[in-house]
């Protein structure tokens, strides 16, 4: 519900109402708001206008548009309150959101992540049941440092006996859909100065993973001549394709 979203902050609106308030999700209702700071889910969102409305029991975020830990965020969504479960759609697009900025609100505070995030979403669910969400979408990053992550540190362990973090990924992205309270990532692609792994995996809800990872060294690596960096090379030369598996906390 409601609560899930951890909303906080201060809203003013204007709205016109029509209806019994003893059932608000029964009402009309058309209302556009704006917030200086507006927190869901623990994310902090600034400069929003919002324009929804509500009919027989169907509300429609029309538009929200924000600034978000340096970039934008738009949304729109649909929700059927009076049907079982309330049924929901939503699409998300958010640009140029710089993760150093973004970490500090969520568990990778402490973890050397940074980067440009895009994301493009187009969701289907349940308010009342997340787990059978269903959905596509895009993430890209881009000018970023991807490697400190638990899931890219396991990979790192796979492929090199010692001196893994010389290799920093830069860029990276995946397209992905959602099913079966699965997040199935169909082509993975990570670019660094050194290296460049591409793949496909599925994550599932309760925090389990399945990754297989194809590896390429770039002309740029083979070029040179460090001791660290021949033996990263020949590394990844004896270990071209590798399966991750585990959970994103402990991946094997």
């Amino acid at each position: 519900g409601v609560r899930k979203m951890k909303p906080a902050g201060r809203v003013l609106a204007e709205f016109t109402l029509a209806g019994g308030t003893q059932n608000l999700q029964a009402c009309s209702l058309h209302a556009k708001a704006k917030s200086r700071f507006l927190s869901l889910y623990g994310a902090r969102l600034t400069d929003v206008a919002i324009d929804y409305i509500q009919d027989r029991g169907v509300g429609q975020v029309k538009s929200l548009h924000a600034s978000c830990y340096g970039g934008v965020l738009d949304v729109t969504a649909k929700i059927d309150y009076l049907t079982r479960g309330q049924p929901f759609s939503l699409v998300i697009d958010a640009e140029d959101v710089m993760l150093e900025r973004l970490k500090m609100d969520t568990g990778f505070r402490n973890v050397e992540v940074s980067g440009d995030l895009k994301v493009y979403a187009n969701l289907k669910g349940y308010f009342k049941d997340f787990t059978r969400t269903t959905g596509l979408g895009r993430i890209t990053i881009v000018d970023g440092r991807l490697w400190e992550l638990n899931l890219f540190k396991g990979i790192g362990t796979a492929i090199f006996t010692s001196d893994f973090k010389n290799v920093v990924f830069s860029d990276g992205s995946c397209d992905f859909k959602i099913a079966d309270q699965t997040f199935y990532a169909d082509s993975i692609e990570l670019k660094g100065e050194l290296l460049r792994l591409w793949g496909l995996g599925r994550f599932g809800f309760d925090k389990s993973l399945e990754v297989m990872i194809w590896s390429e060294i770039t002309d740029q690596a083979m070029d040179l001549s460090t001791d660290t960096q021949r033996g990263i090379a020949i590394a990844v030369q004896d270990a071209v394709t590798f399966e991750i598996t585990g959970s994103f906390k402990q991946p094997k």
